[in-house]
């Protein structure tokens, strides 16, 4: 008898997935598409938090396998913002992946429930060349990584916002 292995727990928080039409929606749908293609190999639990796809959000053809939840918001934030926090307390995932550099203020709350949990934020593009609000940009420096889509977004990320160069891949 193998013993049985410890499920990988990931936390997917992104601002929509199937809603709307878009690169970041493309991305995070791709993101999805490979955490369940490493979850045939992995035994994993992942659960998806979408701050603006509908509560039953998934389209027509899309289902997922035993150990994914969905949780859609329907643009309610404090819905989600709750919803994320008992979760975090409860499930205590490895890791909280967010998608969308706006939702790396939730950085800090991750880090109060969630103490062992390694955090991931992706940068997409032109609103990480600008100086961000207070909030996020210290969620970018709680994160463990951030990820850019290119060497000139990781310049900037490091040089406007203060996130350590180590930190940051493209």
């Amino acid at each position: 008898n193998k013993p049985e292995r410890t499920k990988f727990r990931v936390f997917l928080v992104g601002t929509e997935f199937f809603r709307e039409p878009g690169g970041i929606q493309y991305v995070n749908r791709e993101l999805l598409r490979m955490l369940l293609e490493f979850a045939r190999e992995t035994p994993m639990d992942v659960e998806i938090f979408s701050l603006n796809d509908f509560p039953a959000g998934l389209p027509a053809g899309v289902e997922l396998p035993a150990g994914f939840q969905w949780h859609g918001f329907d643009r309610r934030r404090v819905r989600m913002v709750l919803k994320l926090e008992r979760r975090l307390w409860r499930a205590q995932p490895h890791l909280v992946l967010f998608t969308h550099v706006h939702l790396a203020a939730l950085a800090g709350l991750v880090r109060l429930a969630a103490r062992r949990a390694r955090i991931g934020v992706l940068g997409h593009g032109v609103e990480v060349w600008k100086k961000l609000g207070v909030q996020i940009a210290y969620g970018l420096r709680l994160a463990d990584a951030v990820v850019a889509p290119s060497e000139f977004t990781r310049t900037k990320i490091v040089e406007v916002n203060g996130v350590a160069p180590e930190r940051m891949t493209v």
